[in-house]
């Protein structure tokens, strides 16, 4: 079997774009600055829905916090983009290897953690009249 090798670089040439990506979303290139500043508290690179949602809580909790997104493509991109109707807590499969990977006390936290995350988004989803099924 021939493998064949995918060059590494960043931002993809031509990357392939999901149906309803178009057209863009209005918020698919909003930029609040014509050039990312010199200096913040946060910077958060390739977001996708976690670190937006880590974004909207930072500024829900300090909202003078100087915060940087950045994104190589347009918003939703990359996995976001592609998964953007999956909403899970956890693959339940998954929690013997995180018990013996973690032990009790880490992997009760990821548990918790992801039941708030999608606790969150519900709420972000009601708060801002989201349509969703």
């Amino acid at each position: 079997m021939t493998q064949t090798r995918i060059p590494v670089g960043l931002p993809r040439q031509n990357p392939t774009k999901p149906c309803w990506q178009t057209p863009p979303q209005l918020i698919a290139d909003h930029r609040t600055t014509p050039t990312p500043p010199s200096k913040t508290t946060y910077a958060i690179i390739r977001p996708g829905i976690t670190g937006t949602a880590i974004a909207y809580k930072l500024l829900q909790e300090r909202p003078n916090a100087s915060i940087v997104i950045l994104e190589a493509r347009q918003a939703p991109s990359g996995a976001t983009g592609r998964n953007s109707a999956h909403c899970r807590v956890r693959r339940y499969l998954d929690s013997k290897n995180y018990l013996e990977a973690f032990g009790k006390e880490d992997s009760l936290k990821l548990e918790v953690l992801g039941e708030e995350n999608v606790a969150n988004l519900g709420e972000l989803i009601k708060e801002w009249g989201i349509e969703s099924i």
